[in-house]
């Protein structure tokens, strides 16, 4: 199984980079049909000046800085978690810390597995759960939360990926920035449609990549 996802990283990732290329015209609708209602977009602009405000003031106190460190090394270190179970591989040991980072030791790797946290955005269940679950139209309160946790997401995203991240230099850098900056798109317009309350755009996109090939073949 791993030496097969391994000979098929790169295939994975170029379909992932070709539909994220045709899902940048649905995107770009999406935010701008966003940016029209405005029933939608502050409240979700309130919930990221809530996440920002909430920072910063976890940001003057040493106690605040270390619990917003540990929930982000523990959300990163779940996302490892999640995919090695997915890929049957036992996970014997999670560790996560407020200053000193984190870490999984399981019974075996893959490319998945160390660029999980990079691509998986883990913060947006717990809105997209509660969205799912909402009555139509979504209140405003579920959308002040999805708001929230996009920042905290887009901030721990920010945070992680860098040049000395060992998980990225083992993946390979061509490899991990393909993946990143196409999974980027996708959970962007993933979230487009959680705030709008469908994912027809997201459908357009798959449409797109379907046209294309069809028109190659």
């Amino acid at each position: 199984m791993l030496a097969l996802l391994h000979h098929l990283r790169w295939p994975i990732t170029g379909a992932l980079v070709l539909l994220a290329a045709h899902a940048l015209e649905p995107l770009g609708r999406s935010v701008l049909f966003l940016a029209s209602r405005p029933a939608l977009w502050q409240p979700l602009a309130l919930g990221m000046a809530g996440y920002i405000l909430l920072y910063w003031l976890a940001w003057r106190s040493r106690h605040g800085r270390s619990h917003l460190s540990l929930l982000m090394t523990l959300e990163h270190e779940l996302a490892h978690t999640l995919i090695a179970g997915l890929l049957g591989l036992r996970v014997e040991r999670l560790l996560a810390t407020d200053n000193d980072g984190g870490h999984i030791s399981s019974s075996g790797s893959s490319w998945l597995v160390l660029l999980a946290p990079y691509v998986l955005p883990l913060a947006l269940l717990v809105p997209a759960l509660v969205l799912a679950a909402a009555t139509r139209p979504s209140p405003a309160w579920a959308l002040v939360l999805l708001g929230a946790c996009l920042a905290f997401h887009g901030h721990s995203s920010w945070l992680e990926t860098h040049r000395h991240q060992t998980d990225l230099k083992t993946a390979g850098w061509p490899l991990s920035a393909s993946l990143i900056a196409s999974s980027h798109v996708l959970v962007a317009l993933w979230a487009c449609g959680l705030a709008l309350g469908h994912q027809r755009y997201f459908g357009q996109a798959v449409r797109n990549l379907w046209q294309f090939i069809s028109g190659l073949l």
